[in-house]
């Protein structure tokens, strides 16, 4: 429920902020720039959202590394790769592309663990 709440929040905080995307655009010179980083928290958090993970991967049990790493490489790989709808996403106006594209990526994550750990029973 905390990480939901969290994601929900920093969404909102994301929602407010880009109206400064045209500017940090402008500012560091590239689109999407590296610098702005709320973009990747929110992605990656609505990655790990209502994950059926087993007790061990919860709270500071060794398996909770594994399944963050797991979440982080493979939101990586979606961010990066662009899948659709990411790259259409991408190319809203005003900022709005930065954010919501890492969004795209994250639930594109979180739909494929939500179907690998019901098969495999994790």
């Amino acid at each position: 429920m905390r990480l939901g709440v969290t994601v929900i929040i920093i969404i909102l905080a994301g929602v407010w902020t880009v109206r400064l995307g045209p500017w940090a655009e402008t500012f560091f010179g590239q689109k999407d720039p590296g610098q702005v980083v709320l973009d990747e928290y929110a992605g990656y958090l609505t990655a790990t959202l209502f994950l059926p993970l087993p007790a061990a991967a919860i709270g500071n049990a060794p398996g909770s590394w594994i399944a963050a790493t797991v979440v982080y490489v493979l939101f990586r790989l979606t961010d990066t790769l662009k899948l659709p709808p990411c790259r259409q996403l991408e190319k809203l106006p005003a900022g709005w592309g930065v954010f919501w594209d890492d969004i795209a990526a994250g639930i594109q994550v979180n739909v494929l663990l939500q179907i690998a750990l019901r098969i495999w029973h994790f």
